[in-house]
């Protein structure tokens, strides 16, 4: 196990699923449908933007801002926006390369909060803050069983910015 992978397993043991579970239900829909988005100090500022050009505007409230750092967190709270620490980052206050080991650890925390957010029954529509909603998106995902969603691609990988994962 190389030492990036161990801080990462030890980070993620301290983890506190009930609350995290709490959160979640707390914050989705009935039908347990939530929009989630990983955020951290150095995109504070997309973060509110997004929140005011996108959740806000469209009066979403079955929204978590899941925050790799207390004092990102902390900040939205005081603003009255939903927000849970789920696993810290030590890289939360600046932004990283694309593919570098920094960047593909806050990935990792991505990966982990979805899967702990499936096992819990949750339908996950998870977001990058670096885009806008045109409307609330989860009306027209759930508008029609006979829709289909595309995904981006950027130079040949999917781009997972913006991906539905619905529990089964």
């Amino acid at each position: 196990m190389t030492e990036g992978t161990e801080r990462l397993t030890s980070r993620l043991a301290k983890v506190d699923h009930y609350e995290f579970q709490s959160k979640l239900t707390a914050h989705a829909s009935e039908e347990k449908i939530i929009i989630l988005a990983l955020v951290d100090k150095a995109f504070l500022d997309m973060t509110f933007n997004f929140y005011e050009t996108s959740i806000q505007k469209f009066n979403i409230t079955n929204y978590l801002f899941i925050a790799s750092d207390h004092q990102a967190c902390d900040t939205l709270l005081a603003k009255n926006i939903h927000c849970y620490v789920y696993m810290t980052d030590p890289n939360a206050n600046k932004a990283t390369i694309f593919r570098s080991f920094a960047f593909n650890q806050k990935m990792n925390i991505r990966t982990f909060l979805i899967l702990d957010a499936l096992k819990f029954g949750f339908t996950i529509l998870h977001t990058d803050v670096d885009i806008i909603f045109l409307n609330n998106p989860l009306r027209d995902l759930y508008s029609s069983v006979d829709g289909d969603l595309a995904c981006l691609s950027d130079t040949g990988s999917c781009n997972a910015g913006f991906v539905l994962h619905q529990a089964v």
